[in-house]
């Protein structure tokens, strides 16, 4: 039989003990996290939309919402390209959920793990530019995939690129 241990950050778990009207396991999770200056425990333990960054610091965060008004107006398709990992499936839900509230010719598309693998898959292009999709958003990929936006760019679609990682420059 194994053991759990729960991995503590005695410090920060002890800084956050003084903050007013907190638990123990709350004071836990937070330390562990290195949530532990006043505003961040703050909008942790009390989240709220007026705390919310400013999306329009994102860069070309403008050209993206654009692109998006402009696809509406006009009456084009919106696919969202996910990906088939948790935060890619939980990325294309959220967009479509906040889409849907606006506009409703929107489709999505994940790859088939083990056939079309990681990203913007060909087939998916292929399927778009068959469809004749008018914007192309993915969520959780997109940034190495260099050919693939290129042939989507080649076809007359846009494509607005939102993924978290980052290119392996090798």
């Amino acid at each position: 039989m194994s053991n759990w241990f729960i991995y503590n950050k005695k410090e920060n778990y002890m800084n956050n003990l003084k903050h007013n009207n907190i638990s123990k396991l709350e004071a836990l999770i937070l330390a562990n996290r290195d949530i532990v200056e006043d505003q961040s425990v703050e909008m942790f333990l009390n989240p709220s939309l007026d705390k919310l960054h400013d999306p329009f610091l994102l860069k070309d965060m403008d050209k993206a919402v654009g692109l998006i008004i402009e696809t509406m107006k006009s009456g084009g398709e919106i696919r969202v390209f996910g990906d088939y990992d948790q935060d890619g499936i939980a990325s294309v839900m959220t967009l479509l959920d906040g889409l849907l509230f606006y506009y409703d010719n929107i489709s999505y598309d994940i790859p088939q793990r083990v056939k079309e693998g990681y990203g913007i898959s060909s087939g998916m292009v292929e399927k778009a530019v068959d469809d004749k999709v008018s914007l192309i958003i993915t969520c959780d990929n997109g940034i190495t995939g260099f050919d693939q936006v290129k042939e989507l760019k080649n076809a007359d679609l846009n494509v607005i690129i939102t993924d978290h990682h980052e290119i392996n420059f090798k």
